[in-house]
């Protein structure tokens, strides 16, 4: 019991065989009237790009790690492009707060909040 597919009908190809290297190679002009889509295919082409081309950034990313990232950000209809824009226009991170280092060698943080550090030279950790 599946809904009919409503939408523009498109081929896809890699983003970099594409005219404005959005991955659309033909679309239909609207999504309520049916239409047949045509296109020429160059497989030559296509297969140096799928021997030579840059993987997809998702290929190199560890999933365990962004999974749950890439989650929320498909949810809401966003390409990975889209949250890197997003996260262009956002405000850079706050600046980083003094470290003031007391007599027994545990370091605090001056500025938001509170958290103390095990002096152990450059193997710091955080105790919670």
């Amino acid at each position: 019991d599946q809904e009919p597919y409503l939408g523009r009908s498109l081929l896809a190809a890699p983003l970099s065989m594409t005219p404005r290297h959005s991955g659309v190679l033909v679309e239909m002009g609207t999504d309520s009237t049916e239409g047949l889509i045509t296109a020429e295919w160059n497989y030559e082409t296509m297969r140096t790009l799928w021997a030579e081309d840059d993987p997809p950034i998702r290929n190199a990313m560890p999933v365990a790690s962004f999974g749950p990232a890439l989650s929320v950000l498909y949810s809401r209809g966003l390409t990975l492009d889209d949250a890197r824009r997003i996260g262009a226009e956002l405000p850079g991170p706050a600046p980083v707060a003094e470290l003031a280092s007391s007599d027994d060698e545990t370091m605090t943080v001056e500025a938001g909040e509170q958290t103390s550090l095990e002096n152990d030279g450059p193997d710091a950790v955080e105790v919670p």
